[in-house]
């Protein structure tokens, strides 16, 4: 979780780093960006953890 976390403090550097630059336009055919993939990707794996705390907590 600190992992992702840390990732989505600095995410506005990270898409800078990978796209050089503050603005770019791409088609919706291309693939997305890594950041975007990886943005998406820990989203999910975040929930699922909040997820699995929400039910242990309610069951002790």
């Amino acid at each position: 979780m600190d992992k992702f976390e840390d990732f989505l403090l600095n995410i506005g550097k990270v898409a800078h780093d990978e796209s050089g630059g503050h603005v770019i336009l791409t088609s919706s055919k291309i693939k997305p960006m890594k950041y975007i993939i990886r943005y998406n990707k820990g989203l999910e794996e975040y929930l699922e953890i909040l997820s699995d705390i929400q039910k242990i907590s309610e069951s002790i």
